[in-house]
């Protein structure tokens, strides 16, 4: 433990004291110039970082950042592209048409990081793709909880759903 001057009284205080014992101060032993350097290193950290991740010119960024903005275009054979850009709209579209084929409860198996679709279908002739996915139980008569699968129609021009079946069992 060692000891300071007081900022206040300038007598000596242990360093780790929360308040001066003979003028009772607080903090005795911060001087403004320890808050200064903090803040000047906080700044240097900011700086480090943003220099790193935006290193290049001006022109390089904004050309990054008009094809971030552009608009993504799949290739109708494309299904991985197809199913990455409309996965969510149909997820959204889709949930609760298998929630109204429950004849009496149900309960969704998928998490934060398990999605609701884990296969596809692409019809690149119709311009449809079918979600598929297996996250669902569907609750029986007798109160058990059986694994369900379904199957999503999505119509990609229109963005909307067009068919749902839903069957027992897992993929």
């Amino acid at each position: 433990m060692a000891m300071v001057t007081c900022r206040e009284c300038k007598k000596e205080v242990s360093s780790h004291a929360k308040v001066c014992p003979l003028c009772g101060i607080k903090n005795p032993a911060r001087r403004s110039w320890h808050v200064l350097g903090g803040l000047g290193l906080l700044a240097a950290v900011v700086f480090i970082i943003s220099s790193v991740s935006g290193g290049g010119s001006d022109d390089a960024g904004a050309k990054d950042a008009a094809a971030q903005n552009a608009p993504k275009v799949c290739a109708a054979t494309d299904g991985q592209c197809i199913f990455d850009e409309n996965s969510v709209a149909a997820g959204m579209a889709c949930r609760p048409l298998i929630q109204r084929s429950a004849k009496y409860d149900y309960e969704w198996t998928d998490g934060v990081l398990t999605p609701m679709f884990s296969r596809y279908i692409n019809n690149s002739k119709r311009r449809e793709i079918v979600f598929i996915g297996d996250q669902v139980k569907f609750l029986n008569a007798f109160n058990a909880k059986l694994p369900m699968t379904y199957n999503c129609t999505f119509d990609i021009e229109n963005q909307k759903i067009v068919n749902v079946e839903v069957v027992q069992g897992r993929l």
